[in-house]
């Protein structure tokens, strides 16, 4: 096996594990914020109106996401399966592309990309579900990879 097939395959094992590490806990309760904006992100789809008959103090585009993925998977526990694997295997990608830029290692790369998916399933920090911090990762690792 070759070096770059070595690290995609890498790469390749700290998504699967970000996945698995998910699945069994598709049916756990969701915290309130999720619920919130589940709830808000549903009612859009159904015509009502954000910030008159909807009402929270989150920005607008974090009940669009919720939307978003609603319609793709229905309003059920797939959708925040979904949303999570989404928006944190995004978040891998771009902090393995940082690490090796700023390493110039891919060993390293896959190193700092293990340690995001291991920490990013934190029980206690209720990071093993999308809060809005999980949305707003992507746009921030890749913001600084830019």
């Amino acid at each position: 096996m070759n070096r770059k097939s070595a690290q995609a395959l890498g790469l390749l094992a700290c998504a699967l594990l970000l996945i698995a590490l998910r699945l069994h806990t598709v049916h756990e309760a969701f915290d309130r914020d999720i619920g919130i904006q589940g709830t808000i992100g549903n009612e859009l789809l159904h015509g009502r109106s954000l910030y008159s008959d909807l009402w929270d103090h989150k920005p607008p585009m974090t009940f669009y996401i919720h939307a978003a993925f609603i319609r793709i998977c229905g309003f059920n526990e797939y959708y925040v399966l979904g949303m999570n694997v989404f928006f944190n295997l995004i978040t891998l990608l771009g902090i393995c592309w940082l690490a090796r830029r700023l390493t110039q290692s891919a060993w390293l790369a896959l190193a700092a990309g293990l340690f995001f998916t291991l920490l990013s399933f934190d029980m206690p920090m209720q990071a093993s579900q999308p809060n809005s911090e999980a949305l707003v990762n992507p746009f921030l690792v890749w913001g600084l990879a830019a």
